[in-house]
């Protein structure tokens, strides 16, 4: 274990501006790093505290409550919280049922950003065949929605096969 006092490389305050979910989740990482190094992370929930906040810095600390307690673990969740807003679910289906091709954009491109768009939808059992219906209603050929629409017992990985197999078909022709 190295000691507190020999351990230099602590975090950077914690910049809250700009994508600060993102910047909070490589900072959190970047800190919690820090405590075990330090030793610190065995120490107790008001030692914790107090190095979180100090090293994040003054915003930080202007945005801790007394309420905290000199709690590590609650002040954590504040700004888990505060830095990640609850995302809402209606709006985030919405970006993924209203996906479409974009011209110029190949099945290539436009499968996977619809993959990376359902993440956040909590499909669950559901997603697979969800994200097949919008490669099917969402492409911009209609030849390639009619002959994809044909073969229902496809699974997603062979629907995205069969998909850029008829494009390029298509697009030999």
């Amino acid at each position: 274990m190295v000691s507190e006092e020999g351990l230099d490389n602590r975090p950077n305050e914690l910049n809250l501006e700009g994508n600060i979910a993102e910047k909070w989740k490589r900072w959190l990482q970047m800190f919690e790093l820090y405590l075990t190094a330090s030793g610190i992370a065995a120490k107790s929930q008001s030692v914790k505290w107090a190095a979180l906040l100090h090293v994040a810095g003054e915003a930080a600390v202007q945005r801790s409550e007394e309420a905290d307690s000199k709690n590590y673990n609650k002040v954590k969740q504040r700004f888990q919280e505060f830095c990640e807003p609850k995302k809402n679910l209606t709006i985030e289906r919405h970006r993924f049922f209203t996906r479409t091709q974009k011209p110029g954009e190949t099945t290539d491109q436009y499968a996977p950003n619809l993959k990376n768009k359902s993440r956040t939808c909590e499909f669950g059992t559901l997603n697979d065949g969800l994200i097949k219906d919008r490669i099917v209603f969402g492409i911009l050929s209609d030849c390639l929605r009619v002959q994809l629409s044909r073969e229902h017992d496809l699974d997603l990985e062979k629907k995205l096969y069969r998909c850029v197999e008829l494009q390029k078909s298509v697009h030999s022709n």
